[in-house]
């Protein structure tokens, strides 16, 4: 998940795979983040219609674009397992970013959820 422009939007571990969300994902995006469980950490997430979860996706495909990361959808065996990811942000004036896992409640995969972030940290 190189810089902008770099075309390596996917990035691989052993049994999980985190690539840039597409057009694709809007259903999963609003499957997510329309679920009270998968947003109890944060419910400022929740989504409530198709629409916004349209919405979502341009916010992250314009933060890919200017930053060259952001969210990712995991995936694992063919399967889109959910997202994960760092986002720019400015925190008291000053450069931040913040982590994310958001996964389908229920996911049996949680412990090999956290694989994507800890590479990312490494990178």
């Amino acid at each position: 998940m190189g810089g902008r422009g770099s075309g390596n939007e996917e990035l691989v571990t052993t049994r999980l795979a985190l690539r840039r969300p597409t057009l694709v994902d809007v259903d999963l995006i609003h499957a997510i983040h329309s679920d009270p469980r998968a947003c109890a950490h944060n419910p400022s997430d929740m989504l409530s219609t198709r629409a916004e979860a349209e919405d979502r996706y341009q916010r992250w495909d314009e933060h890919w674009e200017r930053w060259g990361f952001r969210y990712g959808v995991v995936h694992a065996d063919g399967e889109r397992l959910g997202f994960c990811g760092v986002k720019a942000m400015a925190l008291r004036r000053r450069r931040a970013g913040a982590a994310e896992l958001l996964r389908k409640p229920g996911d049996p995969q949680r412990a090999t959820f956290l694989e994507p972030s800890q590479t990312l940290k490494r990178n």
